[in-house]
């Protein structure tokens, strides 16, 4: 009891302890291990009355500690907060960023430790979530408070951090860590709003949120400038198939009969908030003692879902909302994004060859009780429906990606796509993907005559859906190309990466590997092809070309895939890429034994390279035989090269 007054000596006592159970949800009373605020009342008995003594608490982080995942506390000091600023319309405020040192064998492990899931709002959010008292707003601040993973997205090397705080472009795809923080928690408001198509999930899909995160339909309706985006979104609205994506709901096991299975929502909460932070180039992990998907002991994991499997395997104990889970539901996330190997977009793009798409997938119906594997497939395809229309970095103008991007004829193709895969069993893998080829081909919007066959018709059927644009003049450019580049995209594009089989319509045969898979190959054709497909086609013909220099065709590689990134080239123009500025040169480079990437090098780097493991990419050869256009730099090339040359050591094998 204290006394007005009366002055009080407190003896305060420090200790360091070990927490041994970091997940037992018992320690949340003290806001471990998390260090998160926590709040005491007691009351006390006064002259006959009653006070109540409110008392907050917060956990100090040591001096010299490297590595804080911290959630912002009221006793922090002013000026050690580090929050990245945003201004962008239809974005979240992010987290605060997060400078580290060190290398990153397991970097994620080191970040999460001692971290812990807030499981009472993390559950509040799965069983509220089709509550009409339950709004985006609550749902936004549960998945905040809840999920610890949530703040990788703003790890940055400290050596990247910049004095205006702004995060550095730090992923596989060229973004920031924040923009990759916007598109997850779109990704999460998918799932929300999909959720609740019997409320107004619909239009908040449609029409994104107002300032007070209500659906914003009927305010945008009167925006003055806004008409001809309000009608696009209404005819979404009106015209989209919500039927079938509620059909995939329920198949997926989240929507039943009686309202919604809470333990798979949960599941598939956390499944969004971790599927895509190995996007982050710092958190991609080394490989410890024995090879893993084709990488060795000590390589760094190059591609971010065999990462992010790569710690789902290994050490799920790393992310702690993936570790608190059932184990059937962990299982599940396993089998969806481990054991099924399977990229929707991949297909729907014809992104890869079949050994890639197929193979596994293939393995595991064959395997599985069609009952289970029906239920888990379809609870993947809904955690990629959500990633993809989440992919606009601006979460509170709705789902833009589908609603103003994408044709819906494309998004309707792409539900059309997803009993595909029910084909594998008694068809192989090249038979059921020339199936989807050749479906596909004719059932395009504008129609492309009689289906190729013969020399190319793989090459040609593939190239009309990487483009996703004008098929026509993409037909048309690539019959214009040298026979060099064309010869090169035919025989590429046709090899199955699985062995012994082949495609009818096409003459190609060849059964040697390893396949090359170009990712972000649509990216490229879908912006530098827009303007100029047969740039475009020239350029994808000399990625081709260089790496296959680099991983010569053979037997004993017949089922093997090699994959290379191009993310510096896809968001590029033609012109940029055949002639980037003086002293400026594309350097394609093996990291490991299947595994590449594209480079911006300059001539020193160039002098120093190592043959073996490297290709310089000779565009400009072409460039002679291009469309004639305005030369200039874009700044999006220019601020991309002046952030490679602020950080000359990120990502080099």
């Amino acid at each position: 009891r204290s006394f007005p007054g009366l002055k009080t000596l407190y003896d305060i006592l420090e200790v360091h302890a070990e927490v041994r159970h970091p997940y037992d949800q018992r320690w949340d009373v003290l806001g471990l291990p998390g260090a998160f605020d926590f709040t005491y009342l007691r009351k006390n008995e006064v002259a006959g009355q009653t006070e109540v003594v409110v008392t907050r608490w917060g956990w100090v982080v040591p001096t010299g500690q490297n590595y804080v995942l911290r959630p912002p506390s009221l006793f922090d000091k002013k000026e050690d907060a580090s929050i990245v600023e945003v201004d962008k319309a239809g974005q979240v405020s992010p987290p605060g960023m997060l400078p580290v040192h060190g290398s990153n064998e397991l970097l994620v492990s080191r970040v999460l430790e001692g971290k812990t899931t807030d499981w009472a709002k993390a559950r509040r959010a799965a069983e509220m979530i089709r509550s009409p008292e339950y709004t985006t707003k609550d749902f936004y601040e549960d998945m905040v408070a809840a999920f610890p993973e949530l703040r990788l997205y703003s790890v940055v090397r400290v050596s990247e951090v910049r004095n205006d705080h702004n995060l550095v472009m730090s992923t596989s795809a060229n973004r920031s860590g924040a923009d990759e923080f916007q598109r997850t928690t779109g990704a999460l408001f998918c799932i929300f709003w999909l959720m609740r198509q019997h409320l107004d999930g619909r239009e908040c899909f449609c029409f994104g949120l107002d300032h007070e995160w209500k659906n914003a339909k009927e305010i945008m309706r009167h925006v003055p400038g806004k008409e001809a985006e309000f009608q696009r979104r209404m005819s979404f609205y009106e015209q989209a198939n919500w039927s079938a994506i509620e059909d995939l709901m329920r198949g997926a096991g989240l929507l039943t009969k009686q309202g919604h299975d809470v333990e798979r929502t949960l599941a598939m909460l956390v499944l969004m908030t971790i599927h895509d932070i190995m996007k982050l180039d710092i958190l991609r992990p080394t490989v410890l003692m024995n090879e893993f998907c084709g990488y060795k002991s000590g390589e760094v994991i190059g591609d971010h879902d065999i990462a992010l499997s790569y710690v789902l395997e290994r050490c799920p104990e790393a992310l702690p909302s993936f570790a608190g889970l059932l184990p059937e539901l962990q299982e599940c996330i396993r089998f969806t994004h481990c054991k099924l190997d399977y990229n929707m977009g991949w297909l729907v793009q014809g992104e890869a060859h079949p050994g890639a798409l197929f193979r596994a997938f293939r393995q595991v119906i064959l395997e599985r009780p069609k009952e289970t594997s029906s239920k888990d497939v379809a609870f993947y395809f809904v955690h990629w429906f959500a990633d993809l229309a989440g992919a606009e970095a601006s979460p509170l103008t709705g789902c833009e990606k589908f609603v103003l991007k994408f044709p819906l004829h494309v998004l309707s193709s792409f539900i059309d796509s997803f009993p595909v895969v029910w084909k594998l069993g008694p068809l192989t893998e090249t038979q059921v993907f020339e199936e989807y080829l050749i479906w596909r081909w004719e059932n395009m919007p504008t129609s492309l005559g009689v289906r190729p066959s013969g020399t190319g018709a793989v090459a040609q059927m593939r190239l009309v859906l990487m483009a996703q644009g004008d098929s026509v003049e993409i037909l048309r450019q690539f019959k214009q190309l040298p026979k060099s580049d064309a010869n090169i995209l035919t025989k590429e594009l046709a090899i199955t990466g699985c062995p012994g089989q082949s495609y009818s319509c096409d003459d190609s045969r060849e059964v040697r590997g390893p396949a090359i898979l170009v990712y972000y190959a649509p990216a490229l054709m879908q912006k530098a092809g827009r303007k100029n497909p047969y740039g475009a086609l020239r350029i994808l013909a000399e990625v081709f070309r260089q790496a296959r220099a680099l991983w010569p065709l053979s037997d004993s590689d017949a089922e093997k895939t090699v994959l290379l990134r191009i993310d510096v080239l896809k968001e590029l123009e033609t012109a940029d890429i055949m002639e980037p500025p003086s002293g400026i040169q594309f350097l394609l480079q093996r990291n490991s034994l299947y595994d590449g990437q594209v480079k911006i090098a300059t001539h020193q780097e160039l002098q120093d390279r190592n043959a073996a493991t490297s290709q310089v990419l000779c565009f400009k050869t072409s460039a002679s035989s291009l469309p004639l256009q305005k030369r200039r730099t874009s700044l999006r090339f220019m601020s991309s090269f002046l952030s490679f040359q602020a950080n000359p050591g990120r990502d080099r094998s």
